[in-house]
């Protein structure tokens, strides 16, 4: 029995990558069928379908550790999770809302703090491969990347807005009516990175 577990275990971390891809998939497929607002969804989803080609090539060309995949695969998760009714009008934002008594649904600016902190170690490991050094270099390229991808993600955002449908976009943007929300999203998003670069180089030292 110990050796069969022993056995399971190994077969389990060896294929935790497709494990996890095939549950998100699942995830996925569930909330998709489900969801109130299909444009929000669809909309949303632009960036799932980028990013899971990258995920993909990753395991074949330059496989990552299992907990980065597994860093990816919850971050994933709480972005359709936000997607599946809006990110102004999650029921995990609303309730915090509620308990908190907050003047808005937070759960879109928990999610991009959570990109900073999730993502930037995912960046990371990287980067090391192709940059053979622990100096502060490393964690400036990083730092640089993530904030420059969130940037891209919040321009594409008000594109694709603008190109599908301006009126009903204002949604999924979730402004909230906060007319600087990019901005603090932005902000949030390079905090979160910032803040776990510095803990990991800290740790390094």
């Amino acid at each position: 029995m110990t050796f069969f577990m022993f056995e399971l275990k190994n077969k389990i971390a060896l294929n935790l990558p497709k494990i996890l891809l095939a549950v998100f998939a699942c995830f996925w497929l569930v909330l998709w069928y489900i969801t109130p607002n299909s444009f929000n969804w669809y909309l949303e989803n632009i960036a799932i379908f980028t990013a899971i080609p990258f995920v993909v090539l990753s395991y074949f060309k330059f496989r990552l550790s299992n907990f980065y995949y597994s860093l990816i695969f919850v971050f994933a998760l709480l972005h359709i999770f936000g997607a599946y009714n809006t990110y102004a009008t999650s029921p995990w934002g609303e309730w915090l809302k509620a308990m908190l008594n907050l003047d808005r649904n937070y759960y879109d600016r928990i999610i991009h703090f959570l990109y900073g902190v999730m993502i930037a170690p995912v960046a990371l490991e990287i980067f090391n491969k192709y940059i053979k050094t622990k100096n502060l270099l490393l964690f400036a390229v990083v730092f640089s990347a993530v904030v420059a991808i969130g940037a891209l993600y919040e321009v594409g955002e008000y594109v694709a807005v603008q190109i599908v449908d301006p009126q009903a976009g204002l949604n999924f943007l979730g402004f909230q009516g906060d007319i600087w929300d990019t901005q603090k999203d932005m902000a949030l998003q390079a905090s979160g990175a910032l803040i776990v670069l510095f803990l990991i180089f800290i740790f390094m030292l």
